[in-house]
């Protein structure tokens, strides 16, 4: 997950694709509209495997890159059918959450 995807088309497609996995399985989004994207995607990567090189402007990465779009667009909320997330700054409905700030005094005798 720490290599750059500059060079290496397929770690973008990778990237995307684990985290579209991790958002269909963990926060039970519908797939509905990506089911047919990540059966794309899974099979892209079968005949060009992550890290074999595959080049923005090469005819294997032409074949996938709406793929790729579709699956880019899901995890940042931009379909229909992947709700946004709420920020954890506000809550469901925009609003910033009021999280109380407790001061403390870090190594302070205590008295009992």
């Amino acid at each position: 997950m720490r290599h750059s995807s500059a060079g290496d088309k397929t770690y973008s497609l990778a990237f995307q694709l684990i985290a579209t996995k991790l958002n269909v399985n963990c926060r039970s989004t519908s797939s509905s509209c990506i089911f047919d994207a990540v059966t794309a995607a899974d099979a892209w990567l079968c005949s060009h495997p992550v890290g074999s090189g595959v080049t923005a402007n090469s005819a294997a990465w032409q074949q996938i890159k709406a793929t790729y779009s579709l699956l880019n667009k899901y995890n940042n909320g931009n379909l229909d059918c992947a709700p946004r997330c709420p920020n954890n700054m506000t809550d469901a409905f925009g609003v910033p959450s009021k999280v109380p700030v407790v001061p403390t005094k870090i190594g302070a005798p205590t008295e009992d």
